[in-house]
């Protein structure tokens, strides 16, 4: 049950050829097939003592994507309730909180509480917080805000007027964390609606310029925008995951920083997991590096000598993917000799 599928190139292209062969075939066969399913499960469940710990992973990963997918309806839920209460080291408690591992990844931590019985909430994630909304002034005002004008309040324009209005007021007495926190609040709100709305704020070309210029490179202001958008989005982690690996794409948030801030304290616990955060990082700073050999080799032109580590558009890129490596190693090494160690690695 729980073997790799042949023709999948990876892991997830496996749950996801998996996911619709089981999808469509419930669909197709709901009185027949639905109750197989269901059955195979809880057989597999009740032998999981005989079963391999991988094996066990990739059923509970198939498994949380079927539950997310069909509202959650299991009819063994009250039966599996009973495994709160055993050992840690129990093969079925260990697969059940597995199998909520992944769904918090994947749906939001109020309609998991409402689907599943009480007996099973202590086995969701530790880092699985209610989404705590910002009420302060700015961040209540900035969530309808135009975003042409909220550009211009966090980054006034050197020539005409500052800016001015409720808006601007509520803003003026903020330092730059602040703001950030702020904006990102805002931002994560409406971005609990949907992927669009979580991600359109952040492709408007004057609202990132601003918050490029607000965050980038000043480690309190890019620490206090991650941690705003995990407070509003607590409750959906898939989506703290997203609008991370966003903020770092438009370079809100260096690399480095984002692996930093997702090694540290409480986010080691958190259901996103720090290791997908930090592999986030580096894969955007790896690719910010390529870009930048690609930029400098366009301005050569042809029969131009091609550039080095040394030239000023890739020796930033260089040192900041350097960074982020450091950090990476640095923290996971000193977690590695700690207690923080089971927590981080997962």
């Amino acid at each position: 049950a729980g073997a790799p599928l042949d023709g999948a190139a990876t892991a997830g292209d496996a749950t996801l050829d998996a996911l619709h062969a089981v999808l469509e075939l419930c669909a197709l066969s709901p009185e027949t097939f639905a109750p197989q399913w269901a059955t195979a499960v809880e057989l597999f469940f009740r032998s999981l003592d005989d079963v391999a710990a991988p094996a066990a992973r990739r059923v509970a990963t198939l498994f949380a994507h079927v539950l997310n997918n069909t509202k959650f309806s299991w009819p063994y839920w009250d039966y599996w309730a009973a495994v709160a209460d055993e050992d840690d080291g129990d093969a079925q408690k260990r697969f059940v909180a597995g199998v909520f591992d992944v769904l918090a990844r994947l749906s939001y931590l109020d309609r998991l509480k409402t689907a599943l019985p009480v007996g099973l909430h202590a086995l969701l994630p530790e880092g699985c917080a209610d989404a705590a909304p910002d009420d302060s002034a700015a961040a209540t005002l900035a969530k309808d805000a135009d975003w042409g004008l909220l550009a211009k309040v966090l980054d006034p324009p050197e020539d005409g007027d500052p800016p001015s209005g409720a808006l601007a007021d509520a803003f003026a007495p903020l330092d730059d964390a602040a703001k950030a926190a702020a904006v990102l609040s805002a931002i994560a709100a409406r971005g609990a609606t949907s992927l669009t709305h979580l991600l359109a704020p952040l492709d408007d070309a004057a609202l990132g310029l601003a918050l490029r210029n607000l965050c980038y490179d000043d480690a309190p202001v890019e620490t206090a925008a991650l941690d705003a958008v995990k407070r509003v989005l607590g409750g959906a982690p898939q989506l703290v995951v997203v609008a991370a690996d966003a903020l770092a794409r438009r370079g809100v948030v260096r690399p480095s920083a984002l692996a930093a801030w997702a090694l540290e304290g409480a986010n080691l616990s958190a259901s996103f997991l720090p290791l997908e955060l930090c592999e986030i990082a580096a894969d955007r700073a790896v690719d910010t590096y390529a870009a930048s050999f690609a930029a400098a080799e366009a301005g050569v032109g042809d029969g131009g000598a091609a550039p080095d580590e040394t030239h000023p558009l890739v020796s930033p890129a260089r040192d900041e993917a350097a960074e982020t490596m450091s950090v990476v190693v640095s923290k996971l090494s000193a977690l590695a000799c700690g207690s923080g160690a089971d927590a981080a690695l997962g």
